[in-house]
């Protein structure tokens, strides 16, 4: 683990980078799910969780990797803009819509998360204006996204550019129908839309994933082995995944 404390401006929040080793090269080929473990249990760590919590983007169904943080939420809201939202018992408030338009209630949450979704805003600061007002002072909230240096995310940008994606995505279940602007997915992008809303500090977190060899026919999936070999499993910049972690202040 690799932390690198950098200072922010003198009002702004304290910002770290981390880098989490998840294996070797051999062993990420293996066992591509360690970057989920590692945001799963990050989540779990919170002492937010045990109090008032929001899933954005929560989806028609439960993720496999936030169950356990379902199972322990002392108190569990939802809110997505496609209908379904989740139904779990455990959901108490479910709204249909986007975090900044759903009437969520202002400071009423010790912890937000979300997970796949932040590469979807399409404008940074509305977003984290909201979020602001929905935390409580001390309230933390934690993403996990695709790393916005990464050439995936260029790749998306490209093929939608295209008109490919909406293509790709009614063969491919894995690849979702909704556009993909990745405004929120740097962390300079992230700091410069914080600016000013109260947050004490920014932890951004890196780690590595296989998994974009998908996106590639099986002939040409020697590229991304090929560019995670050399950088994507060695170099925090390089790698696909982003999380991080915003506190407000008290």
């Amino acid at each position: 683990m690799d932390v690198v404390s950098i200072p922010d401006a003198p009002t702004g929040p304290k910002v770290s980078h981390e880098q989490v080793w998840l294996g070797s090269f051999r062993h990420l080929t293996a066992d591509r799910s360690g970057y989920q473990e590692t945001f799963a249990r990050r989540l779990l760590a919170e002492p937010g969780l045990r109090g008032r919590v929001l899933d954005v983007g929560c989806g028609p169904a439960p993720q496999a990797i936030l169950e356990e943080v379902f199972r322990r939420a002392g108190h569990l809201d939802g809110v997505d803009p496609v209908p379904p939202v989740v139904h779990l018992p455990s959901m108490r408030h479910r709204w249909v819509g986007t975090l900044e338009s759903a009437p969520i209630p202002h400071g009423a949450y010790d912890l937000a998360y979300s997970c796949n979704v932040v590469e979807h805003v399409p404008d940074a600061r509305p977003f984290f204006q909201k979020l602001r007002q929905v935390l409580r002072p001390g309230g933390v909230f934690w993403s996990l996204t695709p790393h916005g240096h990464h050439p995936f995310c260029s790749g998306v940008k490209l093929l939608e550019s295209l008109k490919l994606k909406q293509v790709i995505a009614r063969h491919d279940e894995h690849v979702n129908r909704f556009p993909s602007y990745y405004r929120l997915n740097r962390d300079r992008d992230v700091l410069r839309a914080i600016r000013g809303l109260g947050f004490s500090s920014a932890r951004f977190v890196y780690m590595p994933c296989m998994q974009w060899d998908r996106a590639f026919p099986r002939f040409a999936r020697w590229l991304p082995w090929t560019y995670d070999f050399l950088a994507g499993t060695r170099f925090k910049r390089a790698m696909l995944i982003l999380a991080y972690r915003l506190e407000v202040a008290r």
